[in-house]
C-alpha cells in the first residue's frame, strides 16, 4: 500500500451564487406607449398614440392617469393652433383643469387598459414647430408607485405639386416664390424640373393657403390633389451634368441668364465647363452666344436624316 492511500482526497466546493429574488411589490404600475413615442404630423393631419397601462402590483389599485402638452418653435414665432385630448370612451372620463387631463382607471393585479391621445394640427403650422406631451400613471393606494412617458410630435412639410401651362413652369414658380414671400405662407422650397412638363413642386407648410395664393397666378392651373412622398420626386435631385441628352442641332429656350426667353440653336456642346453655344433666331446677326447648360431647355430635337 502506498504511503498516500490512508490521507482522504479533501474535496473542494465552489461556493454558492447568491440569487436574489425580484419580489413583486403590492402596487406598481407601468405605462407603455404603442408604436413608439415619436410621431410626425402634417399641416392639417392629426395622429394618435396609443397608450397603456399596466397594474404590476399584488393588490387590486386604482391608477391616475394625468397628462398635459406643450407646444414649442425652434424660432421662437406666434404658436400655431394645436389640439391635443384624449379619446374618451363610455367607460374612461377625463376630466380637465388648467390645460391638465386626469382620469381614473381601476385596475386587478396583472391587468391593463389601453386608451388613445389624439393630436391634430391647424393649416397655419410652422416648420420647426414640437408638441410634447407629459404623460404621468400614479398608484392611488401609494402614490410613490408611479411611471411616467414623454411623447413628441413634430410638425413637418407637405410636398405639393402645382400644374402649370406647358412652357411656364419657371414662370410660376418665380411668382410663387415672390408672392410667398409677401404673404409668409411658409413656403421652403419650389422645384421646377427641367424634363418636367406642366407641373412643379412646392415644399410648403400651409397648403391651405398656397391653395389661394395660387389661383391668382396667370398660367398656374391649380394644385394636383394629394401629397407627395420625398421618394416621389427624389429622382429629379439627383447630380445630373446639365448638358446631357442635348446635341448640336437642338432649338432650346433660354431660361435664365440676360437672353431669358429667346429660342435659339445649339451649335456647340462643352461637357466639360456644361456650357452651350446657341445662336439667337431673333438676332439681327447671327452672333454665337455662350450660355450655362442649366439655362437652356431643349424644346425640339434636331430632325436626323434617315
Amino acid at each position: 500500500m502506498g504511503l498516500l492511500d490512508d490521507i482522504e482526497e479533501e474535496i473542494v466546493e465552489e461556493p454558492k451564487k447568491e440569487v436574489k429574488e425580484v419580489k413583486r411589490e403590492d402596487y406598481g404600475v407601468r405605462l407603455f406607449a404603442r408604436g413608439g413615442t415619436d410621431r410626425r404630423i402634417k399641416p392639417t393631419g392629426s395622429v394618435e398614440f396609443e397608450i397603456n397601462v399596466r397594474n404590476i402590483g399584488l393588490k387590486e389599485d386604482t391608477v391616475e392617469i394625468s397628462f398635459r402638452a406643450r407646444v414649442e418653435s425652434i424660432e421662437g414665432d406666434v404658436l400655431s393652433e394645436w389640439m391635443i385630448e384624449p379619446v374618451e370612451e363610455d367607460d374612461l372620463t377625463f376630466s380637465v383643469k388648467d390645460g391638465i387631463y386626469r382620469a381614473e382607471i381601476p385596475l386587478n393585479p396583472g391587468e391593463s387598459r389601453s386608451f388613445f391621445i389624439s393630436v391634430k394640427a391647424r393649416g397655419d403650422l410652422k416648420y420647426g414647430e414640437r408638441c410634447t406631451i407629459l404623460l404621468t400613471a400614479t398608484s392611488k393606494n401609494n402614490p410613490l408607485k408611479s411611471d411616467a412617458l414623454t411623447l413628441t410630435v413634430a410638425a413637418v412639410q407637405a410636398i405639393l405639386a402645382v400644374k402649370t401651362q406647358i412652357g411656364y413652369e419657371r414662370n410660376v414658380a418665380d411668382e410663387i416664390e415672390t408672392r410667398a414671400k409677401r404673404s409668409n405662407i411658409g413656403v421652403l422650397s419650389i422645384l421646377s424640373p427641367v424634363p418636367l412638363r406642366g407641373y412643379i413642386f412646392v415644399e410648403v407648410m400651409n397648403p391651405e393657403r398656397l391653395t389661394e395664393l395660387v389661383k391668382g397666378i396667370k398660367r398656374a392651373r391649380g394644385l394636383v390633389k394629394g401629397e407627395l412622398n420625398f421618394e416621389d420626386i427624389e429622382h429629379y435631385l439627383a447630380p445630373k451634368i446639365s448638358v446631357s441628352g442635348m446635341v448640336e442641332g437642338d432649338i432650346v429656350e433660354l431660361i435664365g441668364g440676360p437672353f431669358k426667353g429667346e429660342k435659339a440653336r445649339i451649335k456647340q456642346i462643352d461637357p466639360t465647363k456644361e456650357t452651350v453655344t446657341v445662336e439667337l433666331f431673333e438676332a439681327a446677326v447671327p452672333i454665337p452666344v455662350t450660355v450655362k447648360g442649366e439655362d437652356v431647355r431643349v424644346i425640339q430635337k434636331e430632325e436626323k436624316e434617315e
